[in-house]
């Protein structure tokens, strides 16, 4: 903002008039370099909580997997702690599949089976539940069965879950059991 002020000269015998220019404030120039850094500040400010939100939200997704692994693993040592048999798969052969019998009537048989991306239990011929919640997938769920007669059987069960959400995200275990009848 530019401010005339009118001042008298004392020099000198003329009685001359000068008319003196104050500027104050910014011109085009400044405030344009002014909003330049600014912008540079807001946008690293933008990246800086944007990143902290997203590995925020990957460390929830993250708990999410492994919370659902661990209950699945829950779920196959419940129901294998009381088993007596392993009807499915067969002996020395491997499904995605597994069905086992047991004494009680309240359990058994329990049925975990695969069925598009999803592991569903039932237990004493009921319907079948997901075991796994709409925000993991089972990339993999495996049962091998071996037996080296009629009375022994182990089983070997592999599991890999995957985030829905973070398909980058997987987490995979490997479950051992020996089926005492």
């Amino acid at each position: 903002m530019k401010h005339i002020t009118r001042n008298k000269k004392q020099s000198g015998a003329s009685n001359d008039i000068c008319y003196m220019i104050d500027e104050s404030g910014f011109t085009l120039i400044e405030v344009l370099i002014y909003s330049a850094v600014l912008a540079i500040f807001m946008g690293a400010a933008f990246v800086l909580v944007s990143s902290i939100l997203g590995s925020a939200d990957a460390f929830l997704e993250k708990n999410e997997l492994l919370a659902n692994q661990e209950f699945v693993e829950r779920k196959l040592i419940w129901a294998l702690a009381g088993a007596s048999s392993v009807l499915s798969p067969s002996p020395n052969s491997s499904s995605t599949g597994l069905t086992i019998t047991g004494s009680s009537t309240l359990i058994y048989p329990a049925v975990f089976s695969l069925d598009n991306n999803q592991l569903t239990l039932s237990v004493a011929e009921g319907a079948p539940e997901l075991i796994a919640n709409n925000r993991v997938r089972v990339n993999e769920f495996k049962i091998e069965h071996f037996s080296s007669n009629q009375y022994d059987s182990a089983i070997k069960i592999s599991l890999v879950l995957q985030s829905v959400v973070f398909s980058y995200l997987q987490s995979s275990s490997t479950l051992f059991h020996v089926v005492v009848p």
